[in-house]
């Protein structure tokens, strides 16, 4: 994340999501090969 940005209210609501458990889940399940992999 870019300096500027850290206090912005969305980009970290954006973060939050793209980070949670729910896409954890979805890419474990979805990319199986291991092609894509969750690294947060």
């Amino acid at each position: 994340m870019r300096t500027e940005h850290e206090d912005d209210e969305s980009v970290q609501a954006l973060q939050d999501l793209l980070t949670s458990d729910e896409v954890r889940d979805y890419i474990e399940e979805n990319w199986t090969d291991g092609e894509v992999l969750p690294t947060f």
